[in-house]
């Protein structure tokens, strides 16, 4: 959840994505890239106090896709223990929602993330 000065919120209630990955293996690297489609949906509002009088927040929700692209490394350490770490850019475009105490009657946000992830995995 995100909270914003004036008592907005927004909240990511789900997400995912649905991706592929190709890679080619050097003796225990894997290099590899990987992209396909995510998703999200999300809520918020609140009680907006710009200057003049306090007015509720408008309530908003809604569930977005778009694409997401990375590229990646794993390194098994031994024939059972791998480690990975990569880096994924996912763009879900933006949404707009009303905010009339700002006067310009709404806010536009952008959809993006930057996310470098760390695993660890054991094969049995």
């Amino acid at each position: 959840m995100n909270t914003g000065p004036n008592g907005e919120s927004v909240t990511l209630n789900y997400g995912g994505s649905l991706r592929g990955q190709v890679g080619y293996a050097y003796d225990r690297f894997l290099p590899y890239v990987t992209g396909g489609v995510a998703f999200i949906n999300y809520n918020g509002g609140g009680i907006q106090t710009f200057p003049g009088p306090i007015v509720p927040g408008a309530d908003y929700s809604g569930t977005k896709a778009g694409w997401t692209v990375g590229a990646g490394l794993a390194y098994a350490f031994t024939d059972h223990f791998v480690a990975n770490v990569d880096y994924r850019y996912t763009d879900l475009g933006s949404t707009t929602f009303d905010t009339p105490a700002a006067g310009n009657g709404g806010t536009e946000v952008k959809l993006k993330e930057n996310a470098v992830k760390i695993g660890f995995s054991y094969k049995f």
